[in-house]
């Protein structure tokens, strides 16, 4: 039975759509939720376990709270994933079905948050927010992998890819994610990704934000993304970011998106999780190194009130037979180094506390 520490990646979308493109190689079974948590879905693709998040709606507000709860219910997740829709922001380079992929460019970063500013006389709005995201050395060597591949190196090169697994989603029953129109190949571009709270239909406004930053489209999440995290933003182009965008190209370009995301996962090296089990373990064996007066009246009421759970102590998710942590040592050494005193007492039962909240 595989357990929340066992997930290592973060995939998340904004719309329905998006989450039904995605196509796991296994599909997990279901984890019990915590209480008010989203719905997750989970599953393997090449060799790492994902966990599939849809925020309730669109903007960088609900996409905040998710990514919040995500860090929270998963401590072992080392990238995510930002994947679905966007408008292209240079009608002339970046066309319908394309797929365009978050990176820095010169001196604009990765993410350019557009409507985060000052507006100055004259009709001159100063921005003064920009959002670079980090990426983990494997994520990095993923995508230039990808970046650097010729036709050679595969039967069918990556933009072919893309395009037969938006077919395949259909499973030859409707066209639901199949190309609207057009025999072209999606091209898959790498630079930087203009994000705002609002839906962008102003062409006017759209063309100066990616003359003055040089940015290749135009989404609504990934402002809402504060953090060191690993994290690449994944958008298959659906309009123009004009008066005439329509949602005739959403189903097809979520599904190019999703089939980029799904390469890069495969090409990326599976690496073994720093589980929340091993970190305390290692932290009680760092306690148990140095001895102590074990005679100390007031760190034995503290154990004995630790231990009402029938000679068991709490040890990452589960409960094991007491010794495999010794909390005796963990607070005696804490009360007799003087040198720090109240604070390293108050920092052990911060951590025992944490410990007691996780086998709720």
């Amino acid at each position: 039975m595989r357990e929340r520490g066992d997930y290592t990646v973060a995939w998340i979308c904004a719309l329905p759509k998006e989450q039904k493109a995605v196509e796991f190689d296994e599909r997990h079974p279901q984890l019990l939720a915590r209480k008010g948590e989203h719905v997750y879905r989970y599953g393997r693709i090449g060799q790492h376990n994902v966990v599939l998040a849809c925020q309730a709606s669109m903007g960088s507000i609900k996409f905040a709270h998710l990514i919040t709860q995500l860090k929270c219910g998963f401590d072992n997740l080392q990238d995510f994933l930002l994947v679905g829709i966007g408008g292209s922001s240079i009608p002339t380079k970046v066309h319908l079905g394309d797929v365009v992929v978050s990176k820095p460019y010169k001196t604009t970063p990765s993410i350019v948050q557009y409507d985060a500013g000052a507006q100055q006389e004259g009709g001159i709005f100063e921005l003064r927010r920009y959002t670079q995201f980090s990426q983990s050395s494997r994520l990095t060597s993923a995508m230039n992998d990808l970046m650097s591949e010729t036709d050679e190196l595969r039967t069918l090169p990556l933009s072919r890819r893309v395009d037969a697994y938006a077919s395949a989603l259909d499973k030859g029953k409707t066209r639901e994610y199949s190309r609207p129109s057009g025999e072209r190949t999606p091209k898959i571009h790498y630079g930087p990704i203009a994000s705002g709270s609002k839906v962008m239909k102003d062409q006017k406004f759209r063309d100066k934000v990616a003359q003055d930053y040089g940015v290749l489209c135009f989404e609504m999440e990934a402002a809402g993304f504060e953090g060191s995290e690993s994290s690449l933003v994944i958008r298959g182009i659906c309009d123009f970011c004009d008066s005439d965008k329509n949602d005739d190209w959403q189903n097809y370009a979520a599904a190019i998106a999703a089939a980029y995301a799904r390469e890069l996962l495969h090409v990326i090296p599976e690496s073994e999780p720093h589980s929340t089990k091993n970190r305390i373990n290692n932290r009680s064996a760092e306690l148990n190194a140095k001895p102590f007066n074990s005679s100390s009246t007031s760190h034995q009421n503290r154990s004995d009130t630790i231990n009402n759970t029938n000679g068991q102590v709490f040890s990452g998710d589960n409960f094991h037979p007491q010794g495999s942590l010794n909390i005796n040592n963990a607070i005696g050494r804490a009360e007799q180094e003087p040198s720090q005193g109240q604070q390293n007492g108050r920092g052990v039962r911060t951590w025992l506390g944490r410990l007691l909240r996780r086998a709720q």
